[in-house]
C-alpha cells in the first residue's frame, strides 16, 4: 500500500471523531482498512519465506513451511473434535446456531442469502435456508467451476440440487442463475475460526478466492464451540468473516463495520 493510501486512511479516520463519513466514505474507508491489513499480511509472510532458522538438532527449517504445517495442524484438529460431537448434542448445538444466525441484524438487513449446503459434521444449514425463504429472502448455494474457483447460484428449493464435487449437493447441471447482488449476505463453513474472525478451510481457497472478488458481500461464519482457537495464523489470502456463531455464542471480528 502506498502512501497516499495510508494518508487517506489517516485522513478518513480523524473526519470519521471530528464530523462523521458519509455513506461512501465509510465505504471507502472499509475497503482501505482491508487493504491495508492484507498488505501487513503478504509483507509478514514473504518475510517469513525468506527466513530459515536452525532446530536443536541441527535441521534448518524456512519459517514459511512451518507456518503452513502449523495451519494444518490446528485444521486436523479441529475437524477431529468437531467429529467426535454425538448427535444428540450436534441437533442440540445446530439448532441454537441456527436460532442465532436467523435472528442476527446481517441475516435481517440482507435481501441475498449465500449459504453453504452443509454436508457431513459440518453445521447444519437446513434451518437457515427454510428461514430465508419464509422471509422472502433469495437464496444461493456454491458451485465448484474448477481448481480453486466456485460461484453461486440461485435456488428456490433443495430439490434443485444433486452431488457434485466431493459429493456435496451442487445445482443440477449449468445454472444460469449466477448471484451477484448488493445487499449479500454468505454464510461459511469452515474447519477452525478464531476471535478474530480468521478462518482455516478445507485447504482449496475456494471461499477466499470468491470472497477477494466480492469484498463488499458481509461474512458470517458457522462453527461448534470445539472448532474455535485462541489464534490462527493469517496469510495474505485470507479473508475473516465478520462474526462466527456457535452454540455459545457469537464471535465479533474486531473491524467489523456497521450496518450501512
Amino acid at each position: 500500500m502506498d502512501e497516499l493510501k495510508i494518508a487517506r486512511i489517516n485522513e478518513l479516520y480523524r473526519k470519521s471523531k471530528a464530523e462523521g463519513l458519509t455513506e461512501a466514505e465509510k465505504e471507502e474507508q472499509k475497503l482501505l482498512r482491508a487493504e491495508y491489513i492484507e498488505s501487513i499480511r503478504r509483507n509478514l509472510r514473504s518475510q517469513l519465506d525468506n527466513i530459515d532458522i536452525q532446530e536443536k538438532d541441527g535441521s534448518i527449517t524456512n519459517l514459511g513451511d512451518k507456518f503452513d504445517r502449523k495451519k494444518e495442524q490446528i485444521r486436523k484438529q479441529a475437524l477431529a473434535q468437531r467429529g467426535r460431537i454425538s448427535e444428540n448434542m450436534r441437533r442440540e448445538y445446530s439448532r441454537k446456531i441456527a436460532e442465532q444466525v436467523i435472528s442476527h441484524p446481517l441475516f435481517l438487513w440482507a435481501e441475498e442469502i449465500y449459504c453453504y449446503v452443509s454436508h457431513g459434521t459440518e453445521v447444519p444449514t437446513n434451518e437457515i435456508f427454510s428461514a430465508a425463504w419464509r422471509c422472502g429472502k433469495k437464496t444461493a448455494v456454491p458451485k465448484v467451476q474448477g481448481a480453486h474457483d466456485m460461484g453461486f447460484y440461485f435456488i428456490r428449493s433443495m430439490k434443485e440440487l444433486a452431488p457434485g464435487c466431493w459429493n456435496i449437493l451442487e445445482p443440477v447441471g449449468k445454472p444460469e442463475t449466477l448471484a451477484e447482488g448488493k445487499k449479500v449476505l454468505v454464510i461459511l463453513p469452515g474447519a477452525a475460526f478464531d476471535k478474530c474472525g480468521n478462518r482455516i478451510g478445507y485447504g482449496k481457497g475456494y471461499y477466499d478466492t470468491y470472497l477477494k472478488k466480492h469484498p463488499e458481500y458481509r461474512r458470517i461464519g458457522l462453527a461448534f464451540s470445539t472448532q474455535c482457537v485462541k489464534t490462527i495464523p493469517a496469510e495474505s489470502h485470507d479473508v475473516p468473516v465478520e462474526f462466527v456463531v456457535t452454540e455459545r455464542g457469537i464471535l465479533c471480528q474486531s473491524n467489523y463495520q456497521e450496518i450501512l
